[in-house]
């Protein structure tokens, strides 16, 4: 391999250079496509023209880590996207995509330079669409949940890897960035569910309950807020309902995964994923 690459963008690399054809499609080897998958992201490709077609397929979990984790995900993207502006915008910062179903234009890529413009950045979906955009070119973030699904990690070591190598790299290394994410969750995601257990522990402790009343109220409705708010994406994303009131964990969890996803860019550790470390 070239000096300078990573293994996905030289494959997709060389890959582009052999192939022909209009549109390509770049499709992670754990997505399964329904029979109707191909015909639909086409449609909607040919509508559009040029650019890019992607989304965020079904993800299957089993394991207690990727139901607490890998649903963040679309918790993310909903909390701090707004999905209409990925299209309507040509603004690079309004944009998202998922490295396992991305539908380009022959001439859409080669305009962007292709892989070979973020040869070793880790997060190479999002560079791709940051690439469309900024070329003046279309990108749809499509509803594919009819059409594919995939189970991205099989254990809770491959979700911790997997989600510490992207992290850090997902919020452009930016430290103030990924510390005010990180504040904004706490403030308003566990901070309310925390006050509630404190409050319902001081009552059966016997405290007085005059003050302890006008403090249940808030934080009983703060922590039902949240669990509305992650209820309502992850039905949407095909997630059961009732991981909704396990927010504060998945934050909690998030959280300690981001702490060192930054770490191992601050240290210079680097990170592992598949028997190979990446700086």
């Amino acid at each position: 391999m070239p000096p300078g690459w990573l293994g996905k963008s030289h494959a997709c690399h060389q890959l582009a250079e052999a192939a022909r054809g209009e549109w390509w499609l770049f499709l992670d080897a754990d997505a399964r496509l329904a029979p109707t998958a191909l015909a639909a992201a086409l449609d909607t490709a040919l509508a559009q023209g040029q650019g890019l077609v992607t989304g965020f397929p079904i993800q299957e979990t089993g394991t207690w880590m990727e139901k607490l984790i890998v649903p963040m995900m679309s918790f993310s993207i909903a909390c701090h996207l707004p999905i209409r502006l990925v299209r309507q915008s040509a603004d690079p910062k309004f944009v998202a995509a998922h490295g396992a179903f991305l539908l380009i234009a022959a001439d859409s890529y080669r305009a962007t330079g292709g892989h070979a413009g973020f040869k070793g950045h880790l997060v190479d979906d999002m560079q791709l669409a940051g690439a469309v955009k900024t070329a003046g070119l279309p990108v749809t973030l499509a509803d594919v949940r009819p059409h594919i699904t995939m189970r991205m990690y099989q254990d809770a070591a491959g979700v911790w890897n997997g989600y510490k190598k992207n992290i850090f790299a997902g919020v452009g290394r930016n430290s103030l960035l990924l510390t005010a994410m990180l504040t904004i969750y706490g403030l308003l995601y566990l901070i309310p569910p925390v006050m509630l257990i404190i409050v319902i522990a001081l009552h059966v402790m016997g405290f007085p309950s005059e003050w302890l009343s006008h403090a249940f109220l808030p934080s009983g409705l703060g922590y039902l807020i949240g669990v509305c708010i992650k209820g309502v994406i992850d039905r949407r994303s095909g997630q059961p309902w009732w991981l909704s009131f396990f927010l504060p964990a998945s934050i909690c969890m998030l959280s300690a995964i981001a702490l060192a996803s930054w770490l191992a860019s601050f240290t210079g550790k680097g990170y592992e994923w598949k028997g190979r470390r990446y700086s």
